[in-house]
C-alpha cells in the first residue's frame, strides 16, 4: 500500500504523523502559490519541531528545501544560506538520498555563494553577502555531476549557470 496513513484517516482513525506532515506541507504550498508567504513558512515550520537534527522523513525534508526558497525568495539570504546548510550537512547522513533532492540543494548553495553579483534592489541584504566564487564553482560542479548522471536537464541547466557566475565573477576580480 503506498500511502497507509491515508487510509486510516479517510476511515476516521486518528491521522498518522505522517499523514499530518504532509497535510501541513501541501498547506504551505498551496499558501506559497497565493502569495502567503508568511503563513506558508508557518506550516513548514510546523514539520521542522526546534532542536529537531536530522532530515526526517521526506516531507520535512521537502519542508526544509521549501523554508530556504522562501527566504531566498523574499531576499532572507543569510536564512536561507543557514536552512540549505543544515540540509546539506545532514544529506551526509542519509544512505540512499534523491539524487534531484541533493541536486536542488547544491544549486541553491552555488547561487547564494554568487548572490551578491546578482543583486538588484539598493538595500537588499545581497550586497552584504560575501562573494565565494570556488564555493559558486565546487557547488555547482557537484550539482552538474548528480543533474547529468540522473538525466535532469532542468538540474544540468541551472548548475552551467552557477558555473557561468564563477567564471564572470573570476574575470570581475
Amino acid at each position: 500500500e503506498k500511502y497507509p496513513g491515508l487510509k486510516d484517516a479517510l476511515d476516521g482513525q486518528p491521522v498518522s504523523s505522517g499523514v499530518e506532515r504532509a497535510i501541513w506541507f501541501y498547506r504551505g504550498r498551496i499558501l506559497y502559490h497565493l502569495g502567503l508567504y508568511r503563513y506558508a513558512m508557518d506550516f513548514y515550520r510546523r514539520n521542522i519541531p526546534d532542536g529537531e537534527s536530522g532530515l526526517g522523513n521526506p516531507y520535512q525534508r521537502s519542508s526544509r528545501q521549501a523554508l530556504a526558497h522562501l527566504f531566498f525568495r523574499v531576499e532572507a539570504f543569510r536564512r536561507a544560506e543557514t536552512e540549505l546548510g543544515r540540509l546539506y550537512d545532514e544529506l551526509t547522513e542519509v544512505l540512499d538520498p534523491d539524487l534531484r533532492f541533493v541536486a536542488d540543494v547544491l544549486q541553491y548553495r552555488a547561487t547564494l555563494s554568487s548572490i551578491c553579483l546578482v543583486h538588484d534592489l539598493p538595500f537588499s541584504e545581497a550586497s552584504g553577502m560575501p562573494l565565494d566564487v570556488d564555493a559558486t564553482e565546487h557547488f555547482a560542479a557537484e550539482a552538474l555531476s548528480i543533474s547529468e548522471a540522473a538525466g535532469d536537464r532542468e538540474g544540468v541547466s541551472w548548475a552551467h549557470a552557477g558555473l557561468a557566475f564563477a567564471a564572470e565573477a573570476r574575470q570581475n576580480c
